[in-house]
């Protein structure tokens, strides 16, 4: 399969190659021409006023110049555990400044998204640069009922380890900076993340059947015996297995009339219930920290050009409202290259750490699709893989082909830690994607992306601004 994946992605770079040679005969030649002339807006005007002159009316065509540059969309994605992604989304940008110079755009990104696996997520993410950036802010909300299926620890857990996890989520994070010298700032943050009515789906039925054993007097042989067929056999025995989880003293603690809830989780756990943080029905994981950023990037929405580093260390602690006590440091990095003098050949480059220490939950441990935006791990579901400590690359070649309309190509590759806190596997990932500018002087954009990844592995995404 990792065979099979590589002549994949080595297939979607050659394909986007002959794509990028043909384009070359045409705008690239151009010195004058720049992605920021067009976008689809300026071809529908064209058209609206090629007709009217037809008619013998005019019209002028010069947009007028607006303040706030706003998208909404439907949105459609889809991937094998989620199932038809379908909602509204949008982008509103603005400058909270005079001078483009001094203070880049800001940019509010709200969506709403239901699945066909019953998931329901609100998000509203923004990022605000206020007059000549002397302060930077950043905020995300979100609110969602999601069930979601999940494997455990680990960057080679097994597809049949799933279990699904329901959790209603509230999630708030807001960072502050302030502008120390030009493209510097530090600041401070607050987190909150609560997690109630969380079941986990495997676990509930292998109680069931512990509950239906003692209310019909079954023996524990035969209570044992029926756990293994629905979820020993071909799904949990390798992972028992490779855990050393030993079942032998069942029988004493059953026949003893010991709690459901401590047989099943002592003798037969799931994979996410194996995790000892963040399991119960619900909990609050809450705290603060520090943030040191270097951002020289053009454009918030789309870069051409510029680099972006970003560190945060936080702390969650009791006093602070927290469930559990641990630490995290979050390390951002990108950097974009030009090709050529009008843009629209562009190498962007990516890296991110993300490393925790202490007590850390279940689900807020690293995990692809994790990042601010939740756009890493393209070619997997988010969630798919997670540790304790996370590494992530990925580069991307952006090519403009044709004045409001560019192609990219991807690869990327994440490691997670195991149970035993080691990095063992490597898992890549690569694809294309189509972009579609609407608003050139947002640089925003209607971004679809088709990704796979190792084992069968694929999604198709969809976004208003660029994945990183």
């Amino acid at each position: 399969m990792l065979n099979s994946l590589k002549v994949t992605i080595l297939f979607l770079f050659f394909c986007i190659s002959s794509i990028t040679v043909f384009g070359q005969k045409g705008h690239f030649s151009d010195p004058n021409y720049s992605p920021n002339d067009y976008d689809i807006v300026d071809g529908l005007r064209k058209k609206k006023a090629a007709k009217l002159k037809a008619s013998g009316d005019t019209v002028t065509t010069k947009p007028k110049d607006k303040k706030v540059y706003t998208i909404v969309l439907p949105v459609v994605a889809y991937n094998p555990f989620t199932g038809l992604i379908l909602g509204v989304g949008g982008i509103g940008s603005f400058r909270l400044g005079a001078d483009p110079e001094k203070t880049r755009l800001s940019s509010v990104v709200p969506s709403y998204t239901w699945t066909t696996n019953n998931q329901n997520i609100v998000r509203i993410n923004s990022s605000l640069y206020t007059n000549e950036e002397k302060y930077y802010i950043f905020n995300s909300i979100t609110w969602s009922v999601s069930p979601q299926v999940t494997y455990g620890v680990g960057g080679n857990t097994q597809e049949q380890w799933s279990t699904q996890v329901s959790p209603s989520v509230f999630k708030f994070v807001l960072r502050g900076y302030k502008k120390v010298k030009k493209d510097f700032f530090v600041g401070v943050n607050f987190n909150y993340d609560q997690k109630y009515k969380l079941v986990d789906d495997s676990a509930e039925g292998m109680r069931d059947i512990i509950n239906n054993g003692k209310n019909d007097g079954q023996t524990a042989d035969q209570v044992q015996s029926a756990i293994d067929t629905k979820y020993g056999d071909n799904k949990y025995d390798t992972f028992w297995e490779q855990n050393n989880v030993d079942q032998n003293g069942f029988a004493s603690d059953y026949n003893a009339d010991k709690p459901t809830n401590e047989l099943q989780q002592n003798y037969y756990p799931t994979p996410f219930g194996y995790h000892p943080y963040g399991t119960q029905e619900r909990y609050i994981y809450s705290g603060i920290g520090i943030n040191l950023l270097y951002d020289s990037r053009d454009n918030i929405n789309t870069p051409f050009k510029g680099s972006y580093a970003n560190l945060i260390v936080n702390t969650y602690q009791d006093w602070l409202g927290s469930t559990y006590n641990s630490t995290s440091i979050y390390a951002d990095l990108r950097h974009y290259v030009n090709l050529n003098k009008n843009y629209t050949q562009i190498l962007a480059f990516w890296g991110l750490a993300n490393l925790t220490f202490g007590d850390t939950p279940y689900l807020n441990l690293p995990r692809i699709g994790g990042d601010d935006w939740y756009s890493s791990g393209r070619g997997y579901t988010a969630g798919r893989y997670l540790g304790e400590k996370l590494l992530y690359l990925e580069a991307e070649y952006r090519v403009n082909l044709y004045k409001w309309f560019g192609m990219t190509a991807f690869v990327n590759a994440h490691t997670v830690s195991e149970l035993n806190g080691e990095f063992s596997y490597v898992n890549p990932g690569g694809g294309l994607g189509f972009r579609f500018q609407v608003i050139k002087k947002s640089r925003s954009t209607i971004n679809f992306d088709y990704g796979v990844g190792k084992d069968g592995s694929s999604g198709a995404y969809m976004r208003f601004i660029s994945a990183f």
